[in-house]
């Protein structure tokens, strides 16, 4: 975990797919294997492990609040990315996570991740 502790990410593409809208989804690291973040509607938090060059997310919970059909797409194709185990390769200043259609791309925050 100590790369990714204490850091805040913003979700830039989701399955190759840019992010969109005011309200991207993010994702925060904090140090005790915790994540937490908005989907782009609503809060979600969970853990995380990480192992060599890859994390794994364990179960996760969220607030359930509707939004506008675009945000709650968005957000429903995150959330369905944001499980199992997942590679970890780092690019021209980005993390991408996963592959295909769970594939990730996060760029660092300039946010402090809670528990840092």
């Amino acid at each position: 975990m100590t790369y990714l502790a204490a850091t805040t990410w913003s979700v830039v593409a989701i399955g190759g797919v840019p992010t969109t809208g005011e309200r991207r989804p993010d994702i925060a690291f904090d140090r005790d294997g915790r994540i937490h973040g908005t989907g782009s509607v609503n809060r979600y938090f969970g853990s995380y492990s990480v192992i060599d060059d890859e994390v794994t997310f364990g179960m996760a919970g969220s607030t359930m609040m509707a939004g506008p059909e675009a945000l709650m797409e968005q957000e429903y194709r995150y959330l369905a990315a944001l499980q199992g185990t997942k590679a970890m390769h780092w690019t021209d200043g980005r993390l991408t996570l996963g592959e295909g259609e769970g594939e990730i791309t996060l760029e660092r925050s300039t946010r402090e991740a809670y528990g840092s």
